[in-house]
């Protein structure tokens, strides 16, 4: 078993052919993986996890809707996990980039990242100084110019205004 990540909570059911309302947590994978169940967003139990698959996901207005192979009555409230995926170019899971060095674009050095905040569509990073201040940063294409999970360094470009400094 790889690393699990938090993909998704079930929601109530949606009308008599079998779906669920899903609010996911996560990128979509282009291939959906196999899930698992648990009732706590903070961990996935192994011991007493129920594996489902995803038979169909559709988009339904700013919401997913999910029908999951075979049968599965008791859906509502729980949480789906997935082994870690490759989310794809320009996309990067939180606790990968927690812990990584931040450097302005000529190189010098502001500080790493200890917490990422927000939901999609505005994600910011909160970044500690080396004197215990905090910097946060939108994490924006717009000004983080490069992510390298493997040498933990995003280099950003921040202009004066746009990233908040919190005492």
């Amino acid at each position: 078993m790889g690393e699990r990540v938090l993909f998704a909570r079930v929601g109530r059911r949606h009308g008599l052919a079998g779906e669920f309302y899903l609010d996911i947590f996560s990128p979509v994978p282009d291939r959906l993986p196999e899930l698992y169940t648990g009732d706590h967003p903070d961990e996935c139990d192994t011991s007493g996890s129920v594996t489902v698959e995803i038979a169909e996901l559709k988009r339904a207005a700013k919401r997913w809707l999910a029908k999951f192979k075979g049968s599965v009555d008791e859906m509502t409230g729980k949480y789906l996990w997935a082994d870690k995926w490759d989310p794809g170019r320009d996309v990067f899971w939180t606790d990968d980039i927690m812990g990584c060095m931040v450097v302005d674009a000529s190189g010098g050095l502001i500080g790493e990242v200890e917490s990422v905040s927000g939901n999609m569509p505005q994600i910011w990073v909160t970044v500690k100084t080396a004197n215990n201040r905090e910097f946060r940063i939108p994490f924006l294409k717009k000004f983080v110019k490069d992510v390298s999970v493997s040498s933990k360094k995003i280099v950003v470009d921040v202009p004066d205004g746009v990233g908040v400094w919190k005492e």
